[in-house]
């Protein structure tokens, strides 16, 4: 068996005489012990996490591969080094703590926290730390440590866009800097006719038309050079295309996110308004029909409120159409009528009885300055898409009607005219 051998010479000037003496010690155990820390070593590079093993105190004994560092700008130094705040100012802290009550908080688990690199920069590691004592009672903790900055950044982002997919009846689409789409909610699906799958990955010009699809990228680009936001922390209309080459009025509204690891996201909600648009320009025809009637059209709601008082009807009542729209219709008529009428609508909105809708009946109106004048009047309804209930009452004076209709048709072309000319 293997031993150290030591030898001290001795020499007597009395006796004449040398002598030897041998100290002796096996050093199987040390052999072993050797080849363990060699064996050690060798696992140790073959293995492609990180390890970091610390003393008691937190003072690093041995490391491999950890955070850009050099063995000599590390060995010795306490571990806190590869810790951000507050952790770092802690840490000696929590050491103590353990080597007084042996309450296990991260020894024998694994967890994730934040690590500091040599550059400074902030990465999140999955960390798994043993403790093996030594005889004598010293004790060494051996981490496991892998980074995991990406699959936590990976793993935020999609609880993100979960959360908002569950959250939003609206369209959702996440897309990167370059414009590549890496989310999207079923809405996205519905709204433009593709499955999930046929759009992460692709570039989000796919939902535009070609007229905007062929600026995106020069967009794109502008912002990151300028940072000067023209659709971002905005809500603009635009169109998208869908499947089938189906072009369609939207809203969108752009915010841009900073995710840790993965770099800039743009968050887009986008709301289909095709109907929307539909509805404006059948009322921007509506009014130009309103506007050019040889007789007043006076439109109110359900609950009587005007909301369209024409320069024909502004002529005869005496009112401006500021004065009207807005208010109830009820100061158009006499006390007699007017007192009744709130009545009259709300009996036909629960019964649907008609007694003056699609009827040509004769009545009163009353002028702002008092004066009554007789009318003729028929009221048709109009429902729109949502459900809601408008009335359009078709009004002609009675009396010298064609007088009355020549004075008020000329009233309206001389305003126009002056209109025209300011």
């Amino acid at each position: 068996f293997p031993i150290e051998v030591h030898v001290k010479e001795l020499i007597s000037k009395e006796l004449n005489r040398r002598s030897y003496f041998g100290f002796l010690r096996d050093i199987r155990q040390d052999l072993e012990l050797k080849y363990a820390f060699e064996l050690n070593d060798t696992i140790t590079d073959m293995i492609k996490s990180p390890i970091i093993a610390i003393d008691q105190v937190g003072t690093i004994i041995k490391f491999t591969r950890l955070f850009g560092y050099e063995m000599s700008e590390i060995t010795g130094k306490n571990v806190n080094m590869l810790m951000p705040e507050p952790y770092a100012s802690g840490h000696d802290g929590y050491l103590s703590n353990y080597q007084v009550t042996r309450k296990k908080n991260v020894v024998d688990s694994t967890r994730r926290m934040p690590a500091k690199r040599k550059n400074g920069t902030v990465v999140t590691v999955e960390l798994r730390v043993g403790e093996f004592a030594k005889a004598g009672g010293a004790t060494t903790f051996v981490a496991f440590l892998r980074d995991v900055t990406e699959m936590d950044a990976l793993e935020r982002e999609h609880q993100t866009s979960v959360q908002i997919s569950l959250l939003s009846q609206l369209a959702v689409v996440i897309a990167d800097k370059r414009g590549f789409i890496h989310s999207v909610n079923q809405a996205t699906c519905d709204l433009f006719r593709y499955k999930e799958e046929e759009m992460v990955g692709q570039n989000v010009k796919m939902l535009m038309p070609k007229s905007l699809a062929v600026h995106h990228d020069n967009y794109l680009e502008a912002y990151h050079r300028t940072k000067v936001k023209h659709v971002i922390d905005t809500s603009r209309r635009a169109q998208g295309i869908k499947r089938g080459e189906v072009v369609f009025d939207l809203e969108i509204g752009v915010r841009e996110l900073e995710l840790v690891g993965l770099g800039t996201r743009y968050l887009g909600f986008i709301r289909d308004v095709s109907s929307e648009v539909i509805l404006e320009e059948a009322h921007k025809i509506s009014g130009s029909i309103v506007a050019l009637s040889p007789v007043p059209i006076i439109v109110m709601d359900s609950t009587g409120m005007v909301m369209q008082f024409p320069d024909l009807a502004c002529t005869m009542l005496g009112y401006s159409r500021d004065e009207v729209v807005g208010r109830n219709i009820k100061m158009l008529m006499p006390p007699q009528i007017a007192n009744e009428h709130d009545s009259y609508l709300k009996n036909y909105m629960t019964t649907g009885i008609k007694h003056v809708i699609d009827t040509n009946r004769q009545s009163t109106a009353m002028r702002k300055d008092g004066t009554l004048i007789d009318i003729e009047i028929s009221v048709k309804e109009v429902r729109g898409d949502d459900g809601s209930t408008f009335f359009a009452g078709f009004i002609k004076p009675l009396g010298d009607l064609f007088s009355a209709l020549q004075l008020a048709n000329k009233a309206a072309a001389e305003g126009a005219a002056g209109k025209q000319r300011k």
